[in-house]
């Protein structure tokens, strides 16, 4: 049987409706958009140190709600993940590869409230000057607070958008 027609191919993948996201919280559920009609789905998702942490065949032909039943993820980690369908016995090969980022679990995250107690109603500006001993190879800034916050790193600004709740 010839499957060059027939052969599905995966165009894009996405997981929780967006693709690449950061800072997620929630377990990860997966689709995907693909040409023909297929008759599985294998999902096989990687650690940064190249731990499998889950590598499945689903019998399914949706293309959505794939939730994510591999080993628990950790605060921060980033996981690698493909999907690939089958035509029926036949495997059609594997996505580009896409990534998603845990956030930091609220149970495992502690914080102090910083505060100015000389608020008069103007928008506060807290400061926090440190240095580094090595080269940075990437970092994440959490913010979580009460109203709008613009970040700047080195005197530039972290993102293009305004109002930033």
């Amino acid at each position: 049987m010839d499957l060059t027609n027939l052969t599905p191919k995966i165009k894009k993948v996405y997981c929780l409706n967006r693709e690449n996201p950061l800072g997620i919280t929630q377990i990860p559920e997966f689709s995907f958009e693909a040409e023909g009609d297929f008759t599985a789905v294998r999902l096989l998702c990687k650690s940064e140190t190249g731990e499998i942490v889950w590598d499945k065949v689903i019998q399914t032909t949706d293309c959505f709600g794939i939730v994510y039943q591999g080993r628990a993820l950790r605060d921060c980690e980033r996981i690698t993940y493909w999907i690939g369908c089958y035509y029926g016995e036949n495997f059609a090969g594997f996505s580009e590869p896409a990534f998603f980022e845990m956030g930091i679990n609220a149970q495992n995250f502690q914080a102090k409230w910083v505060f100015n107690p000389d608020f008069g109603g103007e928008s506060p500006v807290f400061l926090h000057a440190f240095g580094l001993k090595k080269k940075v190879k990437n970092a994440r800034l959490y913010i979580a607070g009460l109203g709008y916050f613009d970040a700047y790193v080195n005197g530039k600004s972290v993102d293009k958008q305004y109002f930033k709740p």
